[in-house]
């Protein structure tokens, strides 16, 4: 069998190695164990939306290692690190009228919805 030509940009890719599954690979909770993951225990107008969850995350190396961080997450599991971001989210929601997509990209101050 004849070998694939790799293209200019693939020849100076270096491989990935591939890391254990028990710590999360994506944004600020990569290298961070899960400690818990639960329903939010904190108050909120309202209460809570059908379906948000919370972990929290232990990181583990740096000169942070130990620390503890918090993450809520949508029904559709958009990420939030920090109760003033929910409750900005939650009103955004309501004009938007429950469109979380719209609401998200509001928040974050993008012009289209995330991929």
């Amino acid at each position: 069998a004849l070998k694939k030509k790799k293209s200019p940009g693939e020849k100076n890719k270096k491989k990935k190695h591939s890391r254990d599954n028990t710590t999360p690979q994506s944004g600020a909770t990569r290298g961070a164990l899960l400690i818990w993951r639960g329903a939010p225990d904190e108050p909120l107008d309202g209460g809570w939306p059908t379906g948000w969850h919370k972990s929290i995350y232990e990181r583990q190396s740096g000169a942070t290692k130990g620390t503890t961080d918090k993450y809520w997450f949508s029904a559709t599991e958009k990420k939030f690190r920090s109760l003033s971001e929910v409750r900005r989210f939650l009103e955004i929601l309501k004009k938007e009228g429950g469109n979380e997509d719209a609401a998200y990209c509001i928040l974050k101050g993008r012009k289209t919805s995330p991929k």
